[in-house]
């Protein structure tokens, strides 16, 4: 381990006094802490660092993390979106933006939870975007002891906020970065009433988490969320819990434990906490070699006859609408999530385009599209299958994508 970490030990043990070590009652498990009470320990699932490397497996369960805090943020197994805890309530924002409630069965690869015990309060009104926020968070931080933890509940109403989820993984499992890239969606709410859950890590984490600054937004209806990217604060009151105790579960299974957490992986996690994703960014982060091509940003006015809708199977059978159309003048959107994405394509193939998508080729046979990710070792392959006429006139009425 590296010496930040050796420091963070040192410091820890000189404000807390003796540190144990300890396998906890899961069978494949072991938790590393100090003692402190239960309202003022930080517990943290894992590493960033080891979720950053590609260990997406989940570590302990929700319904045992809920024993460890009623307030936090995290993700899933398969990164399967990003998870709010608030008032001891574990939320799950998925791809599209929308909020589930996990079981208690589901698991976790990382997260960080406490019992929100409030130390101090700040009022905002009028914060222009993050850097703001988080240049009055520090102020509190500051006063109180910035070699402590905080963790911060924002309620309010906001401007404007950019947030992120992203599609779950399946193995064999890419680093956080590269999955980003590629499976990321954002989503952008303007004059939006909700809560921000945030943690803050002094700067001797650096090894174990990411310092400063990590919030994830919900809605005061709890219907969307995500991790924030960007935000502008209207009026909201933050709420800050000073915590001066850490514990932290480790996974013993083989794979994490051959895993190099002492590699510098910070370059990786500060693109993962703050990059929004561009078509360029994802063909690179997938397969270097893809040659990097110029399409249109929005459709023409004329895209000559429509050949016709299509529906993206897999992603119906996730409960998820998605859509390609395409017209003979070489041009077509995908249709997914609220957001239009161009392609162009020449004769029987096609490359997609878009903010967040990867190159991809289209084969039409028989009245089907198959679609196969470009540089995909794993040969991944996607169906579309043409509405019915019936399909066809719901999708129309809708007003989602393609209308007449």
């Amino acid at each position: 381990m590296r010496k930040r970490f050796q420091a963070f030990l040192a410091a820890t043990m000189v404000c807390l006094g003796a540190m144990t070590v300890c396998a906890s009652a899961e069978e494949n498990t072991a938790t590393l802490g100090v003692s402190a009470d239960r309202e003022d320990t930080m517990y943290q699932v894992a590493l960033l660092q080891s979720l950053t490397q590609g260990y997406f497996d989940g570590i302990i369960t929700v319904g045992e993390l809920k024993e460890h805090g009623d307030t936090g943020i995290g993700t899933f197994e398969g990164v399967n979106g990003e998870m709010i805890v608030l008032d001891g309530t574990v939320y799950q924002a998925v791809a599209d933006g929308s909020i589930a409630t996990p079981s208690d069965t589901e698991t976790v690869p990382f997260s960080n939870v406490t019992f929100l015990d409030v130390d101090e309060t700040l009022a905002l009104s009028d914060i222009e975007d993050m850097a703001a926020l988080q240049e009055a968070m520090n102020g509190v931080v500051n006063s109180l002891g910035a070699n402590c933890f905080y963790m911060v509940k924002i309620d309010g109403t906001f401007d404007s906020i950019k947030v992120r989820s992203e599609y779950k993984q399946e193995k064999p499992y890419r680093a956080l970065d590269v999955a980003l890239a590629a499976d990321q969606t954002e989503f952008d709410y303007e004059d939006i009433q909700g809560t921000m859950v945030g943690l803050y890590c002094p700067d001797y984490m650096g090894d174990l988490n990411s310092i400063g600054w990590h919030l994830h937004f919900i809605t005061e209806d709890r219907t969307r969320g995500g991790h924030v990217l960007q935000v502008s604060v209207k009026e909201a009151e933050a709420a800050f819990d000073m915590t001066d105790g850490f514990e932290m579960t480790l996974s013993r299974d083989s794979e994490f434990q051959g895993m190099d957490l002492a590699r510098d992986v910070d370059e990786a996690i500060h693109k993962a906490e703050t990059a929004t994703v561009s078509a360029s960014e994802a063909a690179a982060a997938e397969n270097e070699t893809v040659e990097e091509k110029e399409f249109p940003a929005t459709l023409p006015e004329d895209n000559g006859d429509m050949i016709g809708v299509y529906k993206w199977i897999e992603m119906a059978d996730s409960g998820i609408n998605a859509y390609l159309v395409i017209w003979d003048g070489g041009i077509g959107i995908i249709d997914m999530l609220g957001v239009v994405e161009t392609v162009k394509y020449d004769d029987d193939t096609m490359q997609s385009s878009g903010e967040g998508a990867l190159p991809q080729s289209y084969i039409y046979k028989d009245g089907t599209l198959t679609w196969t990710a470009i540089g995909d070792d794993e040969g991944q392959v996607s169906t579309f299958v043409k509405l019915t006429a019936e399909e066809l006139a719901e999708y129309q009425a809708r007003g989602i994508g393609y209308t007449e």
